[in-house]
């Protein structure tokens, strides 16, 4: 991909790729919830890139603060607002009051974030003049979502533009929204920091806690639902178990919380396997720096629109293996280290996922990459808020 040259000057603001000076501009960021997600770490870094170089932010959650407060506590820190509306998903006067907050704040872009705030942004916008942008973050594959690819295309025109993190990811919402392949959903792929490993003295104190005689470690990052695909993996541990070379004890730990922890648990808790252990050690927020601790990382996820985990992993030089599916095959094909893809749904009896974490497990870590920064992401962003701030203007 080739990026633009816009420089991000946090002295004296912004200067656009015509070397005029572009004066501040008020964006409000609009997403469900501010947890510890990916679409929420994007958030995150996008507001601090463009309030560093000048720009007014404010950060709308539909929902109320979650209690792991590290996003929103990273926002303000940065001198960001942030506001929390305390409604439902189907809440009827979450409408009104969005509407009311964008009023008050009068921003000269609006850009919202995954499905239920790209459709609000777009009813609660409706008259006031303000140019809109829409991101799709996933490949929202969970059941009973027809009705909003229904209400997504019914209201597609009130979006000025709206973009997608990866390539796959527009292409499944085009198709589930029954768009034409002619629609233009523009590509800005997510940032990917580099990932600073934890301190040594935490990753052995750990070891000792999770890890304790393992030879190898696989490691797992996510959100605990269905579409993660945890619970299928735990079916296909089976053939892993036969190829651990003998002597040798790996262990399976999986780092995040969710709706089906409990049942995972339980689950796990019914397999027994002499050579291979599993961990759920639950949410960490600084789970992205204890990869350090895997010798691969393993992605069973069935809906990935990014695979932040998976790029996280990449930044570290981890060999990875996933699930071939979504933006999972972006990634790899774009990693400069060691990956491996098998398909979830065709390998059920778990021997090709068996035998790509054995390969993987032989591979040595690589010096690590950065898919796309913060900075080539800010920039990109910036400047398709400028273009249409200058559309509705003239």
């Amino acid at each position: 991909m080739v990026y633009d040259k816009t420089v991000l000057n946090t002295n004296t603001g912004i200067r656009s790729n015509s070397g005029v000076d572009v004066h501040p501009m008020k964006i409000l960021q609009i997403i469900t919830e501010l947890g510890g997600g990916g679409a929420e770490k994007i958030i995150a870094m996008l507001s601090e890139g463009l309030a560093a170089a000048g720009d007014t932010l404010t950060v709308v959650s539909l929902l109320k603060e979650p209690p792991d407060t590290t996003i929103p506590d990273r926002l303000r820190s940065a001198g960001i607002e942030v506001i929390f509306l305390n409604g439902k998903k189907l809440d009827p006067f979450l409408l009104l009051r969005l509407r009311r907050i964008i009023k008050r704040i009068s921003p000269d872009v609006i850009h919202a974030h995954l499905m239920h705030p790209n459709l609000l942004s777009r009813l609660a916008s409706v008259g006031l003049g303000i140019p809109l942008v829409n991101t799709i973050h996933t490949a929202e594959k969970r059941a009973g979502k027809k009705k909003y690819f229904l209400l997504d295309r019914l209201t597609w025109h009130l979006a000025d533009c709206v973009t997608a993190v990866s390539a796959s990811a527009a292409t499944f919402h085009r198709q589930a929204c029954g768009l034409k392949k002619t629609v233009n959903i523009r590509i800005i792929p997510n940032a990917v920091e580099p990932v600073v490993p934890a301190p040594e003295e935490l990753c052995r104190s750990l070891r000792d806690q999770w890890c304790a005689g393992a030879d190898k470690i696989i490691g797992c990052v996510g959100r605990l639902d269905a579409m993660k695909g945890f619970d299928v993996m735990l079916d296909r541990l089976e053939p892993l178990s036969r190829l651990i070379p003998d002597g040798e004890k790996w262990l399976l730990l999986v780092l995040g919380d969710g709706p089906d922890r409990e049942k995972l648990e339980r689950k796990a808790a019914g397999l027994r396997y002499e050579n291979l252990k599993i961990v759920f050690a639950g949410f960490r927020n600084d789970a992205a720096s204890l990869m350090n601790l895997f010798d691969v990382f393993l992605s069973p996820s069935f809906c990935e629109g990014y695979g932040l985990a998976a790029a996280e992993a990449m930044t570290l030089g981890l060999p990875v293996v996933c699930n071939r599916i979504d933006a999972l095959p972006e990634l790899c094909q774009a990693y400069n280290g060691d990956s491996f893809l098998f398909s979830m749904e065709e390998d059920v009896e778990g021997t090709e996922m068996a035998v790509q974490l054995l390969s993987a497990s032989e591979c040595e870590r690589s010096g690590g990459m950065v898919l796309m920064d913060k900075g080539k992401m800010v920039q990109m962003y910036r400047r398709l808020y400028e273009a249409l701030f200058r559309r509705r203007k003239n």
